[in-house]
């Protein structure tokens, strides 16, 4: 306490995240998808998670945390190319900033699910267990080489580098989503509902480390137990 006012321990951006979004603590499982993207599960065990780091929650659990340095970045970065081409062109940019983001969005969604063969690895920043690594486009032919496959091809690479993480495991009872990412591109999600077979649900709230911040204040206030603070948790259906 500090003038009558209760003072809680500190916690990581990443378990914040994981509290702020999961209501299972057990049993789900979180995608998030920002600038960077991670895939973390709840652990009682401190066992050896190959390319995962392993993170100390709260509780006597642990979290193991698989991260790509990119994430959100690589479509990011696609963006920027499309429109330093536009800019390039003389081409007006009259209908607001998000415009190219849309004109991506469309394109991606009527590519072939296939993207005609043409792959994408997204590991622009390298990743933590190879940091010098690039990414790259294979497989591009006179056919596939369009801006539909290439952007969509960008998204299957985004969540096959985070499912690589988990791939051993069994599919999780509940996928959590969270991150701009995931929020503002739909084919994102279904992309990665298809790929782990199972619904992906969405905070209502968002600011998800902020919201897993102060549930761990609430338990550190005695004002709940750790175990009941999923309950505050809701999702779009």
């Amino acid at each position: 306490y500090y003038n009558a006012i209760p003072v809680c321990s500190a916690i990581g951006d990443n378990q914040a995240a994981f509290l702020g979004s999961v209501s299972d603590i057990d049993n789900d499982m979180l995608i998030n998808i920002g600038t960077g993207s991670q895939i973390s599960y709840a652990t009682d065990y401190c066992e050896n998670n190959g390319d995962s780091e392993l993170r100390p929650l709260t509780g006597n659990k642990y979290i193991a945390a698989g991260s790509a340095l990119c994430g959100g970045r690589a479509y990011a970065s696609l963006e920027t190319f499309f429109r330093d081409f536009v800019n390039a062109a003389g081409i007006p940019l009259t209908e607001g900033t998000d415009h190219i983001y849309a004109v991506m969005a469309k394109l991606a969604r009527e590519a072939a699910e296939d993207c005609g063969g043409l792959t994408v690895d997204p590991r622009f920043a390298g990743s933590r267990a190879e940091p010098t690594i690039r990414g790259s486009i294979k497989g591009i032919d006179i056919a596939n080489f369009t801006p539909g496959n290439l952007i969509r091809a960008t998204l299957l690479g985004m969540n096959d580098e985070l499912y690589q993480f988990v791939s051993g495991r069994a599919r999780p009872a509940r996928l959590i989503g969270s991150g701009n990412a995931i929020r503002k591109n739909p084919l994102l999600a279904e992309i990665i509902e298809k790929r782990f077979g199972t619904k992906l649900l969405i905070p209502k709230h968002r600011e998800e480390a902020a919201f897993g911040a102060a549930l761990l204040g609430m338990t550190g206030s005695q004002i709940c137990d750790f175990r009941d603070i999923g309950k505050y948790i809701q999702y779009h259906l």
